[in-house]
């Protein structure tokens, strides 16, 4: 697998080398503890000289703080490149989550999409298991086993058996491992989706006594992920039982022969032996350490692979981000609707014959429910593409760029939500509006005065805690959204549902004095009173869907 960019750049590449530094010091340097007990039992005792004694005290007191350094160091530009991936790879999701194209977002569920910020958080382990941990401990291996094969070769031959034990119970448990990832995420979007529905359909839920039916589908779900995290948890316990078995059995044949050497052929001295035990032990812990990490690997692939599957199959739209806005650009004269088809997924709706929508014109989208009205809302901005045909915005009889259409010249209003933030960022969607403005036109739609009761006023932060709004004064809000906003192109789905007959006709006032715009809207059960208006009809006739225009008020 390629390293990613976030790899490569000076920032992280300097934390990574100075953290496997740091780390393989710690690592080689707390293995040669042994050589202080050889030097203890070897020259200390037999000699009695408390010279020795000192020189073993001071030298094992450097040791420690040498230790204590590394560790502190570790520790720290670990928790530094930690915060760096998590940082890096959460940026990324959440600019895809922005900018991916509707058609294809719409393809997951949203337990997967909540899981995947886990999983994009979660990437960190991959690389710091793969870049450090591992070859740390594979290269505090390799110079133990020469240290071992320069004393004693047949020592080495036990510690290699051992090693190719390891390996066989590793690859005897990854198959399975896979397997029960794969399906704990599965499993897991889907209890998350659910608990989803329930955090959004409270209200509804205990209204309609549907509490005990959701609850059990929830803990259904819920029961069937935490069995597949016990299979993994258990799963892994066996491994490591398995890896400590085989440890046990290499380390006592190992010491058997060490004893044996000792007695019988006086190989080498007794803090040679004990040197030589501690540094096999070291290395069967840290290959076990390994294939117990290259299983967390596996298992932390298979989220990196789902990450780089999001990223991959989706198209990001970098122009909505960094489109410039062209100053030219007052106000859009005509938008040209040329043969085109709408559709989702490739699929077509509706068959949209030539047409030209004007400057200081009003459309009403009206239709059957399923005709395809949102979807042509969504076309006609670009938020998705058209199945075939073309949308074209004139200013000044010129086209402009596609990018633009949604970055400076049109917005899309529908029964969207409240975000968590303060009333006047719902309001203004972070644009610089007048403060005076928006109160002038919350007493318009008879809403300031519950505003103004509020503690922040305006600078209240709707939260589900703190949501004075009803339905209607909700829609109020969402209008206002779009009202005051300085896009030429203004669309409105459903803008007059649970709005009062009072603040409905305050709203198609102020929709009908708009100049300079092209605005349409979608309603059932109303109609805008103006000259400037027209209706657009979808209609489905003889099994064939077209767009049928009837102009009224003309």
């Amino acid at each position: 697998m390629k390293m990613d960019v976030a790899l490569k750049n000076n920032f992280a590449t300097g934390y990574i080398k100075s953290l496997l530094l740091y780390s393989l010091l710690l690592s080689v340097i707390s293995s040669f503890s042994a050589f202080f007990m050889q030097y203890l039992i070897d020259a200390v005792i037999p000699s009695g000289d408390l010279r020795f004694l000192f020189i073993f005290m001071i030298s094992y007191l450097l040791y420690e703080s040498f230790n204590m350094i590394l560790t502190y160091l570790t520790a720290r530009f670990r928790a530094s490149l930690e915060k760096y991936l998590d940082y890096y790879y959460l940026d990324k999701y959440l600019l895809a989550l922005i900018t991916t194209k509707l058609s294809i977002l719409n393809d997951y569920n949203k337990g997967g999409l909540i899981q995947r910020i886990y999983d994009a958080q979660n990437i960190k382990k991959y690389y710091l298991t793969l870049l450090i941990d591992i070859v740390v401990k594979l290269i505090t291996i390799l110079i133990l086993s020469i240290i071992v094969l320069y004393v004693s070769p047949l020592v080495v031959s036990f510690l290699i058996l051992g090693m190719i034990m390891l390996v066989v119970v590793y690859f005897l448990s990854i198959k399975k491992m896979v397997i029960l990832e794969e399906q704990r995420f599965k499993i897991k979007s889907n209890f998350l989706s659910i608990m989803d529905d329930i955090l959004g359909g409270r209200e509804t839920i205990r209204g309609n006594n549907y509490r005990n039916r959701i609850l059990d589908r929830c803990v259904d779900r819920m029961s069937d992920f935490l069995n597949r995290e016990k299979n993994v948890a258990l799963l892994v316990a066996g491994v490591k039982s398995k890896t400590l078995a085989v440890n046990t059995i290499i380390g006592t044949v190992i010491r058997c022969v060490m004893v044996i050497s000792i007695i019988r052929y006086s190989s080498f001295s007794l803090g040679v032996m004990l040197t030589l035990i501690a540094f096999t032990e070291i290395s069967l812990k840290h290959t076990m350490q390994i294939l117990v990490s290259f299983m967390e690997l596996k298992r932390s692939s298979i989220t990196l692979e789902r990450y780089k599957e999001f990223m991959g199959n989706n198209v990001v739209d970098e122009n909505l981000l960094n489109a410039e806005l062209d100053d030219n650009i007052v106000s859009v004269d005509e938008i040209t609707v040329r043969n085109l088809h709408i559709g989702t997924k490739g699929n077509i709706v509706c068959k949209i014959p030539d047409l030209t929508f004007q400057s200081n014109k009003i459309y009403k989208i009206i239709g059957p429910n399923g005709i395809g009205k949102t979807t042509l809302c969504k076309t006609l901005i670009g938020l998705i593409p058209p199945v075939n045909g073309t949308v074209n915005f004139y200013v000044y009889d010129k086209t402009i760029k596609p990018e633009i259409h949604i970055n400076q010249c049109s917005a899309y209003f529908p029964q969207d939500i409240l975000f968590t933030t303060s009333i006047i960022e719902n309001i203004t969607l972070g644009r610089e509006i007048n403060r005076n403005k928006v109160e002038s036109m919350l007493k318009k739609l008879n809403l300031w005065q519950l505003i103004d009761s509020l503690p922040e006023k305006l600078d209240t932060v709707i939260s589900d805690k703190v949501n004075p709004f009803s339905e209607g004064q909700r829609q109020v809000l969402l209008f206002l959204r779009g009202y005051l906003s300085d896009k030429s192109v203004l669309i409105f789905d459903e803008i007059f549902r649970g709005i009062d007959s009072k603040n409905a006709e305050v709203v198609s006032k102020l929709i009908s004095e708009k100049e300079g715009c092209i605005i349409f809207y979608v309603a059932h059960d109303f109609t805008i009173d103006c000259e400037n208006h027209e209706v657009l009809e979808l209609k489905s006739e003889k099994n064939d869907d077209f767009f049928k225009l009837e102009v009224f008020n003309e």
